[in-house]
């Protein structure tokens, strides 16, 4: 894919659909150079599954390949 969203990608409702959906994560992260990481609150860093996503893309990836920002600050457009 060419955008991968965690929030739409992964079921957030079904708990199996949900597990196997971060079981895949190193997949998709392995082919991906960069990891752009929006959040909403400060509690984006206190869920396991978000810190697992985090620290997989850092074994992969050096730290400058990853931006996060909080959400609000953002304006985004994607034309794809």
């Amino acid at each position: 894919p060419d955008v991968f969203l965690d929030k739409t990608c992964i079921h957030q409702v079904d708990p199996a659909l949900k597990q196997r959906g971060i079981e895949k994560l190193p997949a998709f992260l392995s082919s991906s150079q960069y990891m752009l990481a929006l959040y909403s609150d400060s509690t984006y860093l206190q869920k396991m599954w978000t810190v697992y996503e985090v620290a997989a893309f850092l074994a992969l990836r050096p730290s400058r390949n990853m931006i996060i920002c909080e959400l609000s600050s953002v304006t985004m457009v994607y034309s794809g």
